[in-house]
């Protein structure tokens, strides 16, 4: 799929260990004996890992809430009191920790789901925008769901299939009320499929089954691109036509 903005890149976890390096400075400040310099070590480590902490988070897997922009901030904040506390101007400190946020932000990534709301939030309608949301939550409880089943593939699975339709939406979020009656359809046959089929395979794994729910996904997934592709190509006019008086899905309602 092309133009996909959710999310944006992906980084590996196990790079944010290279950031803990930097509180090597904070540990020589514990060491020093100073009252004032424990003090300030200590505040700033514990700023410090809070964000490292945030940033693992985010890069691990997007969150709902903007793990790796508090990250970022966090790292900021730490810069900002160790420039202070060695004497350098608010203004020079404050130009510091903008930077050490800036820098953070661009080595590990900005929030996708954030990111995504932002456009959303320029380009889709009121109603549009409140429809995605409807659908995020519905989408947001599969992979909760199959998680207890401690199948990989399966998660794998629900989560790219989460994505695919939420990259869908924000490729042209003008089309997100046109397309819902297909929206509703598809949310309410993976909400149903999704509670039947880890209901089953957690009392009696069966591989069929398995099988059969992720090609399920695959179809839904497939069936809901061709037709938002098929409204992409109609004019504005007939769009306009289209966009039902309910326009919540019936998933998301339960």
């Amino acid at each position: 799929m092309t133009g996909s903005s959710y999310p944006l890149r992906r980084r590996q976890p196990r790079t944010v260990f290279f950031l803990s390096t930097a509180a090597v400075p904070l540990v020589f400040w514990l060491l020093r004996g100073d009252a004032s310099h424990v003090l300030v070590a200590l505040i700033g480590l514990g700023l410090f890992l809070a964000g490292g902490y945030c940033l693992f988070r985010g890069v691990q897997r997007p969150r709902r809430w903007p793990a790796k922009s508090l990250g970022a901030v966090l790292i900021g904040a730490t810069v900002l009191l160790l420039a202070l506390f060695r004497g350098l101007p608010v203004w020079s400190a404050a130009g510091l920790a903008i930077l050490a946020i800036a820098l953070a932000i661009h080595g590990f990534g900005s929030d996708p789901l954030l990111s995504f709301r932002l456009r959303l939030r320029r380009e889709a309608t009121t109603t549009g925008y409140k429809i995605f949301l409807a659908a995020q939550r519905v989408l947001n409880l599969l992979p909760e769901q199959v998680a207890p089943l401690e199948e990989a593939d399966v998660l794998s699975r629900t989560l790219s299939f989460r994505q695919a339709i939420l990259d869908r939406m924000a490729e042209d979020p003008t089309l997100i009320e046109a397309v819902t009656p297909a929206l509703r359809q598809v949310l309410t046959e993976v909400a149903n499929a999704t509670e039947v089929f880890t209901d089953a395979y957690a009392e009696e794994p069966d591989l069929q089954l398995k099988a059969t729910y992720l090609l399920l996904l695959s179809d839904l997934s497939a069936a809901f691109d061709l037709t938002y592709e098929k409204l992409s190509q109609l004019p504005a006019s007939e769009r306009q036509s289209l966009r039902p008086n309910d326009n919540l899905p019936d998933a998301a309602r339960a």
